[in-house]
């Protein structure tokens, strides 16, 4: 990991995980443990299965949510992903972990529309396989692969202006 630092978002002071006295009980999903990890200039945020109540209350909390790449909470739910979690995150690429043909129907259209809509690029591990996310001071990297090789294919990687590969 070396000069990286991993911040728990989630649950933590201030989260709705942690607040005891909340009027009802939150969620499973918004216990989810979420982290961001950051490298000087550079984050990935983890969000695990967080769905909108979750990122309400870490939006409430004021904490850092900026990051260039975000793993898209709750596999994109329809519960997750709310257009001001996003805002506040900023990410020019988001990660999805989904499974091809999965019995929940994830991700939600609606979802993928509020990604579209901000210009948020995204890898979906039931399309480009199996997604890397390599950080480097001034630079995150996002490829993907399939089948028995792990080298990522020259096709799959693409920068953007702020240092983030992409999706072609």
């Amino acid at each position: 990991m070396g000069d990286a630092v991993i911040e728990v978002l989630n649950p933590g002071p201030g989260s709705m995980a942690a607040r005891g006295g909340a009027a009802r009980e939150p969620r499973p999903n918004d216990r989810s443990l979420v982290l961001r990890v950051r490298l000087e200039d550079q984050a990935v945020l983890l969000t695990g299965d967080l769905e909108r109540d979750g990122e309400a209350a870490l939006l409430h909390t004021g904490v850092a949510l900026g990051a260039q790449v975000i793993k898209v909470p709750h596999h994109g739910s329809r519960r997750s992903s709310t257009e001001a979690f996003l805002r506040a995150v900023g990410p020019q690429v988001a990660v999805l972990s989904v499974g091809h043909r999965n019995p929940f129907r994830h991700p939600h259209p609606e979802v993928l529309a509020r990604y579209h809509a901000l210009g948020i690029r995204l890898w979906r591990t039931d399309r480009n396989g199996a997604v890397c996310v390599e950080m480097r001071p001034g630079n995150t990297g996002v490829w993907g692969w399939r089948g028995e090789s792990h080298e990522p294919r020259a096709e799959s990687r693409e920068r953007t202006a702020g240092g983030a590969e992409e999706a072609p």
